[in-house]
């Protein structure tokens, strides 16, 4: 009997092809994981994230090395970039800077800010990671 092994999906990707090769491995349509994968990412955006992320990173291709084996830091820049500005993005969103900025902002005013702020930071770096998923 054949060992089973996971392993990134090529036929069956969106984004880098992990939630595919779950899909695969547990014999579960990967639309499902999908749906509950953008339900995880709204309800908490940072740990779906780099749970994705390190997925990516350490789950191979079929017959390859992880990403991770041979990481190469200068290839990856913009993924990178787009990491750090969705997560520092996150951290202006009123889910966050709601409670540390409601005493010095009585009127919302620098809550709403925040809010605007974090979100342009969330979709630029989500728009700078999702070429470089596609890649790896």
């Amino acid at each position: 009997m054949p060992r089973k092994t996971l392993h990134r999906s090529d036929e069956d990707r969106i984004l880098s092809g992990v939630l595919g090769g779950l899909g695969e491995y547990f014999k579960v349509d990967p639309n499902i994981l999908r749906i509950l994968a953008v339900v995880l990412l709204i309800v908490l955006p940072i740990p779906m994230v780099v749970l994705y992320l390190a997925a990516a990173f350490l789950i191979p291709r079929k017959g390859k090395r992880p990403v991770a084996a041979n990481l190469d830091l200068s290839e990856h820049k913009q993924l990178i970039i787009g990491f750090v500005l969705f997560i520092l993005g996150s951290f202006f969103t009123p889910y966050f800077a709601g409670t540390l900025f409601s005493l010095a902002a009585p009127y919302g005013f620098f809550i709403f800010l925040n809010g605007i702020i974090g979100a342009i930071l969330i979709i630029v770096g989500a728009v700078l990671m999702i070429p470089p998923l596609r890649k790896i």
